[in-house]
């Protein structure tokens, strides 16, 4: 149960940090007077409730939506593994990022084709930010020095 209440919890700011930032419409970005963001809990239980639904319809197993949780996240990994490589300097540069790719990749070797669901997700979020940006002109993105 802890571990449930954890990803609600996360996942419930996660939505009102999106709305804030502007990549979710801001009634998500509402709190009530104790500080929570219910309507981010609203919407997450919506989400929730639409995974369960395409689980029994579907029938798709427990173990797939864990390697799937799983695979999203080490996608992400490599993401900040690119990231990092853009910031650091010297030898912890050429060091870390080699180290962490092998073993970010050696993980990834085992989820085959499934890794398209994570890439394409990938793809969407990058294309999303990249047309929010050039509606906003006057936002420029930050240069690596």
């Amino acid at each position: 149960m802890a571990t449930v209440n954890a990803w609600v919890f996360g996942a419930s700011r996660l939505y009102y940090a999106a709305a804030r930032s502007g990549l979710l419409p801001p009634l998500f970005a509402e709190i009530d007077r104790r500080g929570v963001p219910r309507n981010a809990l609203v919407l997450l239980t919506v989400c929730f409730f639409g995974v369960l639904l395409v689980v029994a319809v579907f029938r798709v197993h427990i173990s797939a939506l864990v390697l799937l949780a799983n695979q999203n996240f080490l996608v992400l990994y490599l993401v900040c593994i690119y990231c990092f490589f853009k910031i650091a300097r010297g030898c912890q540069r050429w060091i870390l990022t080699p180290a962490a790719l092998a073993s970010c990749c050696f993980m990834l070797g085992g989820f085959g084709y499934t890794l398209i669901y994570s890439i394409a997700l990938l793809a969407i979020g990058i294309c999303c930010e990249r047309s929010r940006n050039r509606s906003r002109p006057w936002a420029t993105p930050p240069t690596a020095s």
